[in-house]
């Protein structure tokens, strides 16, 4: 395996997301001239050692009960949207049932 150099460049973008600039670039001093969108900043790479077979072990289970629970959220989602849409049929049908008496009764009724 390679053994990754202690140093790296990375061209990336010199405003964060909520639009202010990174801490780096807040204490160092731009040139003016320099485009800050374009900056080549210095990133430090740090070798990580690789997992232990316990630890392959671990996140391999832990990564499964996520996936289940991800797809049992989805299931209890499914049936409350199908619950709800149930429920929104029906509504609708008594309130056509509810309009369709009082329509009776208004045309029923004589005028004075």
């Amino acid at each position: 395996m390679n053994k990754p150099s202690s140093k790296r460049k990375k061209t990336t973008s010199a405003a964060s997301s909520d639009g202010t600039a990174p801490d780096n670039l807040t204490k160092e001093k731009i040139p003016q001239e320099e485009n800050p969108a374009t900056a080549t900043i210095t990133v430090t790479a740090v070798e990580v050692p690789e997992l232990t077979e316990e630890e392959q072990r671990d996140r391999l289970h832990l990564e499964r009960r996520v996936e289940r629970a991800v797809f049992e959220a989805g299931k209890a989602l499914a049936e409350l949207r199908d619950r709800i849409a149930d429920y929104i049929v029906r509504r609708i049908r008594h309130l056509r049932n509810i309009a369709g008496k009082d329509l009776a009764i208004v045309v029923a009724s004589p005028i004075f």
